[in-house]
């Protein structure tokens, strides 16, 4: 996942495609499962890989490691802010979850959300 600045956008390479930022963060946070991000966050936020165990979630353990892979990935590229604004403001999530990613977003970086 290769990325280069031009003319203030961002480019993303995944499976030798180019996507933008959001576009990234959306096809990873598919991968993770939204809920899961937010719900786990402060755990993937530890970067440490063993927090697989802590995922409730009926998944099975090999999907439990791809997602905690993928969420620490994404909190050490710094895309965590533009995850939790994804997760916030999107449309088919439950309003718990969208509310816990405004609470974290929040406390994680000091501003509010207008959504």
């Amino acid at each position: 996942m290769l990325q280069y600045p031009c003319n203030a956008v961002e480019y993303y390479y995944i499976a030798g495609a180019e996507v933008t930022r959001e576009e990234y963060v959306d096809m990873m946070l598919r991968k993770i499962g939204k809920e899961i991000f937010a719900k786990y966050y402060y755990d993937f936020r530890r970067l440490d890989f063993e927090v697989y165990s802590l995922i409730n979630e009926n998944y099975t353990e090999k999907s439990k490691k791809r997602r905690t892979s993928l969420a620490i990935s994404l909190i050490r590229q710094g895309l965590a802010e533009d995850a939790l604004l994804n997760i916030a403001s999107a449309k088919k999530i439950d309003p718990v979850i969208a509310r816990l990613a405004r609470s974290i977003y929040s406390c994680e970086f000091h501003k509010e959300l207008g959504i």
